[in-house]
């Protein structure tokens, strides 16, 4: 999330590159997948531009160590992500 369309976007792409170079080091390992990054719906809520990207697998404990490698990568960028363990949607 960010202030900027521009940083958002851009901060989602290079997460989704990594977590898909990340995934295919592993070699399919614990089903991972990842869908996006995608506009949402409401893609600006209070002036904060946000994106979305979906981390699956059929392993939890390999979804979050990815999670957790991705957010670590992100730095100070890391602040303004959102991680929800078991999304029920995506608003």
């Amino acid at each position: 999330a960010s202030k900027r369309e521009e940083k958002a976007a851009e901060l989602a792409r290079a997460l989704a590159l990594s977590a898909r170079a990340r995934i295919d080091a592993l070699g399919g390992k614990g089903g991972l997948s990842l869908l996006g990054p995608a506009e949402p719906p409401h893609s600006r809520i209070r002036g904060v531009y946000r994106r979305h990207l979906l981390l699956k697998g059929t392993d939890g404990g390999m979804v979050r160590e990815l999670a957790q490698a991705l957010l670590g990568e992100a730095g100070r960028a890391a602040s303004d992500i959102k991680c929800d363990v078991d999304p029920l949607n995506f608003m």
